[in-house]
């Protein structure tokens, strides 16, 4: 339960992060995190998250503030 609301508590971090500085820390952080926990099963919480809509909300968010 503690892994499911960290990782839940990381993509409400990138999805909603006060800024794009924060919200890039969560998805290092996320990373990091995948990466350690490679061949275990601490990487299927974040398979049953589907991050990928919060990383673009990220990207879009980047672009926005680089071109405006």
């Amino acid at each position: 339960m503690v892994f499911t609301d960290f990782v839940a508590g990381l993509e409400g971090y990138i999805r909603n992060g006060r800024s794009v500085g924060i919200r890039r820390k969560a998805i290092q952080v996320a990373l990091g995190i995948a990466c350690g926990a490679f061949q275990t099963g601490l990487l299927s919480y974040f398979t049953h998250r589907d991050l990928f809509p919060a990383i673009m909300k990220v990207q879009i968010a980047t672009w926005c503030y680089e071109s405006g």
